[in-house]
């Protein structure tokens, strides 16, 4: 009888039915295809027993990707497969994530198969992580980006722009209006990157700011054929930043969908989303609606999305210009350093080298390991040939965190595990973790981590 309960009690947690799915989500389920949705409801869609109280009532975005519904929770880093399963709604976790707590307002998006979080609020401020989630370890890894540009997504607010180009691997965003870490003189100032439209090519990790946005307020409903919907205060429109354009649809046809018939009333709109040109909406009962927008009805006026930056200007810059001399120095040196090299006919040691990160379907780089990673893992394997493990505290004093708090030591030892497995997996082409783990027989709360014999010959190749 005790054990029926606890199972009953852990699916209970696990799994959160409701009696029936919105018409929508239904819609969602039954749609071919990966999807973007839009979530108009600042407050949770789906109420999730087992979220801590204080993310109960936080927004909550839905992705749909292989054939699969998923809901994520930003704040918590969470991810629930949403199934619709006779007629019921059961939301079924599937991270591990342990609570971050920064990403609140974070942009969540899907490229192919892979799901990518951007920014967020948390801790007094906003910040600019790039965040992938591995399906492999259910868990959220940072990808790091060669500018750190902070963003968060504030529900009417001016500066929310956002576009996803699933084709290119692309992220457009402009710049937040709030400055990413307020100071006591800038508390309420307007942060200088705010009419700034940046590109984010995710295959590289690289930013460009392609120039200046008017960024007025916008309701975005959804991904067309020809970019993204949108509606400012006076009219709908289509906006493509990669042909840097604003498409204006013409007619009422719109306008009609989202009034309750016979009145003057808004819909209540709480998720919306496009496959082509058709545009679905609905609200969290048995309400829905669609209509198709005929290519015939979005005009090209010529408008602009943003105005291109001056190159020239932008070299000549202050700001610039301190940087222009750095990469000429740099360059001088690297001619020196190469010139150097061909003489004594030597290899160049560079420490530690981190290559251009290429996304495949599962989302998992090509990174090689860096010193430090190959460092650990052949100390792992010397005691591992000798019939030998080694413990989370030696592990920690390796990597320079043994007097640090828990907390820390934590998330550095999972990093460089996870690192080091991801990327020897990539390697070896073979997807069984190189470092594996057991209880430790001295004491069972920790664990000790070790190489089996088979893979000796897969780290002495990584590692000549």
């Amino acid at each position: 009888m005790r054990l029926f309960f606890l199972v009953f009690t852990i699916f209970a947690f696990l799994s959160v039915s409701a009696e029936k799915p919105p018409a929508i989500v239904s819609r969602m389920a039954n749609t071919q295809g990966n999807l973007i949705i839009f979530s108009h409801q600042e407050e949770a869609l789906f109420k999730i027993p087992d979220l801590p109280t204080n993310f109960q009532n936080e927004s909550q975005q839905i992705l749909k990707i292989r054939g699969k519904l998923f809901l994520l929770i930003p704040g918590s880093g969470r991810i629930y497969e949403l199934a619709i399963k006779n007629d019921s709604v059961n939301l079924i976790r599937v991270d591990k994530t342990y609570f971050s707590g920064f990403t609140f307002q974070s942009l969540s998006f899907n490229i192919n198969d892979t799901i990518f979080s951007y920014g967020g609020y948390g801790f007094w401020h906003f910040n600019g992580a790039l965040r992938v989630y591995n399906p492999q370890f259910n868990e959220w890894m940072i990808r790091p980006t060669d500018k750190y540009i902070a963003k968060g997504i504030v529900y009417n607010e001016i500066g929310n722009f956002h576009f996803i180009d699933t084709s290119s691997k692309s992220l457009f965003i402009s710049g937040s209006k709030y400055l990413p870490v307020p100071s006591k003189k800038q508390n309420s100032g307007i942060n200088p990157d705010y009419d700034k439209l940046f590109k984010l090519d995710i295959t590289n990790a690289n930013w460009i700011e392609l120039g200046q946005i008017n960024d007025v307020w916008r309701k975005y409903y959804g991904y067309t054929s020809k970019g993204i919907l949108a509606k400012n205060e006076n009219e709908y429109q289509i906006l493509d930043p990669n042909s840097n354009r604003i498409l204006k649809i013409k007619g009422k046809t719109l306008e009609k969908l989202i009034h309750t018939p016979k009145s003057n009333e808004y819909q209540d709109i709480k998720l919306s989303f496009c496959v082509g040109n058709m545009l679905y909406v609905g609200d969290l009962n048995n309400w829905i609606d669609s209509v198709y927008i005929n290519p015939v009805d979005i005009v090209d006026q010529g408008d602009l999305l943003y105005k291109k930056n001056n190159p020239l200007i932008l070299l000549l810059s202050k700001s610039n210009l301190t940087i222009f001399f750095l990469v000429l120095l740099n360059i001088f040196l690297l001619i020196f350093i190469m010139r150097k090299w061909h003489r004594k006919n030597t290899s160049l040691d560079v420490e530690e080298y981190i290559p251009p990160i290429v996304l495949t379907d599962n989302g998992v780089g090509s990174d090689l390991l860096n010193v430090r990673e190959k460092d650990l893992l052949l100390n792992i394997y010397n005691q591992s040939i000798n019939n030998k493990v080694v413990s989370i505290q030696q592990i920690n004093d390796f990597i320079g965190v043994g007097r640090r708090s828990l907390e820390v030591q934590k998330r550095s030892r999972t990093d460089i595990i996870q690192a080091i497995n991801q990327k020897c997996i990539f390697l070896t082409k073979n997807t069984e973790p190189i470092l594996l783990r057991n209880r430790s027989t001295s004491d069972r709360r920790m664990f000790d981590y070790f190489i089996k014999a088979e893979r000796f010959s897969d780290v002495e190749h990584i590692l000549k």
